[in-house]
Parts: C-alpha cells; structure tokens; sequence
C-alpha cells in the first residue's frame, strides 16, 4: 500500500512541476511592444541562433508567455512594431524577409493580423516606430534600404 500511495504521490507531482511552460525560443531582431488596453507585452518574429527568420507572435502577461498563432506578417527580422492606443492595434511595419527587405504595413487588433494598404516609406529594416499620442500619429525614422542608410522621418 505505501508503493501505491508514494507512486501516486510522484506522478501528481511530476504532473505539477513537469510541464513545460510555453516561451519564445532565444532571438534577436524581433520586434517589440506594449499593448496598454491589454496590458502585455507583444513580441514578433526576430532570428534564431541557426540565422532562421521567424514569423511567431507572442503575448507576455507579467506572468507568463502564450503564443498567438494565425496568419500574418511572415518570417522577418528587424521589422519595428508600435501600439496606436488611438485605434486599439499593434502596428508592425518592414523588416528583412526571407531575402528582401519589406515595405508592407500590418496591424494586429488582438486577434488576428491584417495587412493594410499603406503609401508610406519604402521597404527598409532597423528602423524605429513609436505612436505620439499628442498627434495620435505613428512615426518612423530611418532604418536601411536596399541601397543605403536613410534619415527621413
């Protein structure tokens, strides 16, 4: 009887302790940002350690990380994402792709991704975003083309 109840005993604990807590994988060039009506912190794409670009989308709580999963921007490194507090939604623009740098624009609404249609700056990556609640504007600035590093805002 005392080899049941210590059998039971471990598998109860090793149901406690053992499960594995979900977490991006170690990256660089990701994309960052707070999301204040949902109070987290969201987190796209980047690159691996084996220089694989990533396209993952993940939400930290201050306690733990979930992965959101569904269609979006790609795999991409060095894409600069903002939250518009104005509108609700995390705005992820540019970055390099699997071989060219991307002009594309998409927001995030806490669901699902849109992509939308935009005349803004050209495609570049290692630019930088933040949403000026003054103007209720996002700005950008800088960050490298194909051909050079630009300056414009």
């Amino acid at each position: 009887m005392k080899t049941k109840e210590s059998g039971l005993l471990l598998i109860i604990l090793l149901a406690l302790f053992s499960t594995a807590s979900a977490e991006p994988t170690p990256r660089s060039g990701y994309a960052l940002a707070f999301d204040s009506r949902r109070r987290c912190v969201m987190l796209y794409g980047g690159v691996d350690g084996r220089q694989q670009r990533l396209g993952d989308l993940w939400k930290w709580d201050g306690t733990r990380w979930t992965e959101l999963k569904g269609a979006g921007p790609g795999p991409r490194l060095d894409a600069q994402m903002t939250y518009d507090s104005r509108r609700g939604r995390l705005v992820l623009f540019g970055g390099m792709g699997e071989k060219t740098r991307q002009g594309d624009t998409w927001e995030w609404d806490g669901d699902a991704w849109t992509q939308v249609e935009d005349t803004g700056p050209g495609a570049r990556r290692g630019h930088v975003m933040a949403y000026e609640p003054s103007r209720q504007r996002i700005v950008l600035f800088g960050g490298l083309t194909a051909a050079t590093a630009v300056r414009d805002t």
